[in-house]
Order: structure tokens, then sequence, then C-alpha cells
């Protein structure tokens, strides 16, 4: 078998949910020390993400990973822009 595949096996569960009240401190808080995967390299503030996901322009989405070892919470978030007819990533 692929040494890959091994790898990731021990994965259970990636959960993706949209932007809500529940996971945006946690949100904010890896938009505001995240480099790596931050092409843009802009940092934007608690009350610019919420107005961002509460704007329909706007799809804002948190990614949430659990093993067989533990739960590790959320650890992507998605913002992306509505242009036309297509979706601009910001981070």
């Amino acid at each position: 078998m692929n040494n890959r595949l091994l790898h990731y096996r021990h994965y259970r569960d990636v959960d993706i949910d949209t932007l809500n009240d529940l996971n945006l401190t946690r949100a904010a808080q890896l938009l505001g020390k995240t480099n790596q995967w931050n092409p843009t390299g802009r940092r934007h503030p608690h009350p610019e993400v919420a107005r961002m996901g509460a704007d329909p322009a706007w799809t804002t989405q948190v990614l949430r990973l659990r093993d067989r070892f533990a739960d590790h919470g959320i650890v992507g978030v998605l913002l992306a822009e509505q242009q036309g007819t297509s979706l601009t990533i910001d981070t």
C-alpha cells in the first residue's frame, strides 16, 4: 500500500462549515497568525471577518479536522469574494 495513503488513513472527519457566531473568533485568530497559506498577506481583524461573513458577496467557510487521536478543531479558513461569475480567493 502507498505510504501516503497509510499516513492519511487515520483522519476520521474533515468538516466544512459556514462561518458563524460559534466559529468566528477562532477563524479570526487563524487569519491573524497564519502566513503559509495567506496569498495576499492581508490581516483581517475580527470585525472585518464578521462583516465578510454577513455579506452575501463573500463565501466564508471554516474547516474542522478530527482524527483517531483528537478533535483538532478549526484548522482552516476560506474567504472568497464573488466577482461576476467567479470567486476570488482572498484568504
